[in-house]
């Protein structure tokens, strides 16, 4: 993985990113790539299905799971989820909130392992009645 582009907090060690997916996931595992060093995450809380997480309520929310992070320089480690929570995911929150001791967090490679299901977007067929046929209706007398 290439060390030329990379995602880096501004403020402090706190880092949020929001991955929108283009169809259904399953998420069976998660590969984070740092930089190894004081600046890698240490920890990811990780939400699904979640549009509304921004960093005043991604600390008192619970998670989906929270996994401990190494600090891997190399993108060699592969974090399994909680397979039967990740089954139905159209997208994921991921909340970095401290590193290894550096000021900034520096993310260079996030990955996921997994099943795809496109999205089926079909037109409901329906059937509309402007003048109803009474022949179809049953009359409370008729019951």
């Amino acid at each position: 993985h290439s060390r030329d582009t990379f995602l880096e907090s501004d403020a402090d060690e706190q880092l949020i990113v929001f991955v929108p997916f283009t169809g259904i996931v399953k998420v069976k595992s998660i590969s984070v790539f740092g930089e190894g060093g004081e600046k890698s995450p240490t920890k990811v809380k990780i939400f699904s299905n979640r549009e509304d997480i921004d960093f005043d309520s991604a600390d008192n929310t619970a998670s989906l799971q929270e996994i401990d992070l190494q600090a891997d320089g190399t993108a060699d480690l592969d974090y399994p989820t909680r397979f039967a929570k990740f089954q139905n995911v159209q997208n994921l929150t991921l909340y970095f909130p401290s590193n290894f001791g550096g000021e900034t967090t520096k993310i260079y490679y996030i990955g996921f392992k997994g099943e795809y299901t496109q999205m089926k977007r079909q037109a409901v067929q329906a059937t509309y009645e402007l003048k109803p046929n009474m022949a179809d209706h049953k009359t409370q007398a008729e019951f």
